[in-house]
């Protein structure tokens, strides 16, 4: 990882007796882009917000471009016009008697830049997010995804060390959403601009962020790359956050010589890749494949196969959803097209590298 540009330790913050940021500590490198993503209430925008010192934590230390900006032991608590930070909020925050110009220029201006070069600056900005032939524009006259762009160029005219980002796409209808993801990491990356992104959107969080930060009850769950917290999770919650997971809980994990089985509750038993951890494991809807009745997976013959019936199906256009119930186990399978139909038997092959021992939460 390049230079890091925020660290932060310990932090802890209370609101009366309600504890809700508790031991935070997390590194975060220049260049690349973070997502605190968790549930509301989870403790996310308040860690956000003590970043931007608009919140005094109660305990730790936070370090922003190599400065102590806050330090409960030794009482330092930078205000947050000098922390060289930029915010985008919720709401898009754009002046509506202003031009976009006069927006994206307004931090310059209070900082008391000469005029040549706050319009030599805003300019390049606008050419940034691509909004440089609306500068004279009013706010009113674009739209949710432009106004937002506005927004993302006035936050970064000041040149911060880190951009601090609070639900900024979640006021943007789906479709307009989705593009703006690839738009707002695009220009982050050009700009090689450091960025925490708060939010509750697991698709936001995948497409926007190098790195996810599972937040619960004002706890770090889990982190890692997005491929690797949704292929590999560590925990339950994590699983279950992110994407949708089959809980399969074992009644005995076993070795047979160098091979390992997880045994059902009814004896059946299903071979894992790895020295289980523990007895609960998941397996994601779409690494379950349904087979022909007397077919097998390639993990062997018979092996990892459950029959069952399918007890409902959820069609979804590209995608259908099936529950199929075996025994005293229901999973939901994931299957492109229409697939089979209620009350058909089927036969569900569960690859065994597709079982992931997780942490119960």
């Amino acid at each position: 990882m390049s230079k890091q540009a925020v660290l932060v330790e310990g932090l802890g913050k209370s609101f009366g007796s309600s504890k809700v940021v508790s031991e935070v500590s997390l590194a975060i490198g220049a260049g690349e882009i973070v997502a605190l993503l968790g549930p509301s209430g989870c403790g996310k925008t308040t860690t956000l917000r003590c970043l931007a010192g608009l919140e005094h934590p109660d305990e730790g230390r936070i370090t922003i471009g190599g400065r102590v900006v806050f330090d409960a032991a030794s009482r330092v608590a930078l205000p947050p016009e000098k922390r060289n930070v930029g915010m985008m909020f919720q709401s898009y925050a754009v002046w509506p008697h202003m031009t976009i110009f006069e927006n994206v220029a307004y931090g310059l201006r209070i900082q008391g830049l000469p005029a040549s070069e706050i319009r030599s600056r805003v300019e390049a900005g606008l050419r940034d997010v691509g909004l440089a032939d609306k500068a004279s524009r009013f706010p009113a006259t674009l739209s949710g995804g432009e106004q937002q762009r506005v927004a993302l160029a006035r936050s970064m005219m000041t040149q911060p060390g880190v951009l601090l980002m609070d639900e900024p796409l979640s006021n943007l209808d789906l479709k307009l959403r989705e593009r703006m993801r690839l738009e707002l990491r695009d220009v982050l990356k050009r700009l090689g601009v450091t960025a925490v992104y708060v939010t509750h959107d697991q698709a936001d969080a995948m497409v926007l962020a190098d790195r996810l930060v599972i937040m619960s009850a004002g706890r770090v769950i889990e982190m890692g790359e997005p491929r690797q917290v949704y292929e590999r999770p560590k925990s339950q919650f994590a699983s279950e956050f992110l994407g949708t997971a089959n809980v399969v809980d074992f009644a005995a994990v076993e070795a047979d010589g160098d091979r390992h089985y997880g045994r059902l509750p009814d004896g059946r038993r299903l071979e894992l890749a790895d020295e289980p951890g523990g007895l609960r494991h998941i397996v994601r809807p779409e690494r379950i494949q349904l087979v022909a009745p007397g077919a097998s997976g390639s993990d062997g013959a018979g092996e990892n196969v459950l029959e069952g019936e399918v007890a409902q199906s959820v069609y979804m256009g590209n995608l259908t959803y099936h529950t199929v119930r075996t025994g005293e186990l229901a999973l939901l399978v994931q299957t492109t097209g229409a697939g089979p139909r209620v009350g058909e038997r089927v036969h569900a092959w569960l690859p065994r590298a597709a079982l992931v021992c997780v942490a119960p939460t």
